[in-house]
């Protein structure tokens, strides 16, 4: 293989390389791997060595333990005081260096919405927009299948609650469904 061609796939291996781990603050020893190549990274050269934490909550799910958004109970109240499962993770690699608030928002979101097993087509979180300064993060949901009021009972109240962790979020917009 030709040497001009070699040494330039190695230099983008190596800044596409990265470890991460994840921790709960919970007593638990369940320490789970996260994927470094789920966050969504600009092509932006200017990149770093580097370890950023993201920091989301998700639901205690038990076997037996309440029901929320099922069709029959649509208790958005109720699932957002579940959500009390605070995970940390920590992505460590080659990052751009000027990672943007609306960057880390969408990161944690995407993380979270993964870590709680919803559905991607349906969250839009690649869509989400920024407003006023970045204090209004507009949502994008896409709707209109069957089943996606049983979503949004639960989608609304986990992007509010793992938002509350951003003070420069002062308002979430969420746009109509299609």
């Amino acid at each position: 293989m030709n040497i001009h061609i070699l040494l330039p796939l190695l230099f983008i291996s190596l800044l596409t390389m990265g470890n991460s781990c994840v921790t709960e603050d919970t007593n638990s020893s369940n320490l789970k791997p996260a994927n470094a190549h789920d966050l969504q990274i600009t092509n932006d050269l200017k990149v770093t060595p580097t370890t950023i934490s993201y920091t989301y909550y998700v639901s205690e799910k038990t076997k037996d333990g309440p029901k929320f958004c099922d069709g029959e109970n649509m208790d958005s109240a109720g699932y957002m005081a579940s959500l009390t499962k605070k995970i940390t993770v920590f992505v460590a690699g080659t990052l751009p260096r000027d990672l943007t608030n609306q960057d880390k928002i969408k990161n944690t979101l995407h993380l979270a919405a993964d870590a709680e097993l919803f559905n991607e087509a349906y969250t839009r979180i690649a869509n989400t927009t920024f407003e006023n300064h970045n204090y209004t993060v507009v949502m994008h949901p896409a709707g209109g299948w069957a089943g996606s009021s049983i979503f949004f009972c639960k989608w609304k109240p986990f992007v509010e609650k793992n938002m509350k962790q951003f003070p420069e979020v002062t308002k979430i917009r969420w746009e109509p469904l299609n």
